[in-house]
């Protein structure tokens, strides 16, 4: 709810928006990473410890299935704000329009082939195909090539890799899924703020 307002306040110097712009995208970018390469390491004991049963185990390849949706999702968003925030709402209607039209054949389809996990990535596609569209659009209100967009996006990868060989190198150590769940995450954290530090500095 703050972003908005706070690209707006930037818009008439368009260097200062840009910069806060693709600040808001980095930050995004870089706390969707990190929870999605935890959360992707530690599925199993999430859903055991929100079950209370090994039953609930069976949840966990379709939570993973979802993340890379949830991940793109989020960065949508900040993108979504940048264009807003430069008066131009249209194009995300345009770019939801295009969506709308195209998820119900491209669902069915990933269904018939793959089942519900089919359905999961037919929907990760569509927020994919939209976020390669708010990259090559962006440039036309934000002072910053498509290149440079795309790879503060993919910035926060090595820390995402190194978070999820923290939580499952150290969460694996703990005897329980509690334990695995807590320790896991805060060394994902750990890893990922030491590594994403270091790259940026």
């Amino acid at each position: 709810d703050t972003l908005l307002p706070a690209l707006a306040k930037r818009l008439e110097e368009r260097e200062r928006f840009t910069r806060a712009a693709l600040s808001a995208v980095s930050a995004f970018s870089a706390l969707s990473w990190m929870i999605t390469a935890g959360a992707w390491v530690l599925a199993t004991e999430i859903f055991v410890v929100i079950g209370g049963r090994p039953e609930w185990e069976s949840a966990a390849p379709i939570f993973r299935a979802l993340l890379p949706f949830v991940l793109i999702r989020a960065i949508n968003g900040s993108m979504g704000a940048m264009i807003t925030a430069a008066g131009k709402p249209h194009v995300l209607t345009l770019v939801s329009g295009t969506q709308l039209a195209a998820m119900v054949p491209l669902a069915a389809l990933g269904f018939w082939l793959y089942g519900f996990l089919g359905l999961v990535i037919a929907i990760t596609i569509l927020n994919g195909g939209a976020m390669l569209a708010l990259i090559a659009i962006a440039p036309r209100f934000v002072a910053t090539r498509r290149r440079d967009l795309l790879l503060t996006i993919l910035a926060p990868l090595p820390a995402a890799v190194a978070a999820g060989f923290a939580a499952w190198s150290i969460g694996s150590l703990a005897p329980t899924p509690l334990l695995r769940l807590v320790l896991g995450f805060a060394s994902a954290v750990v890893a990922f703020t030491a590594v994403w530090e270091s790259m940026c500095r």
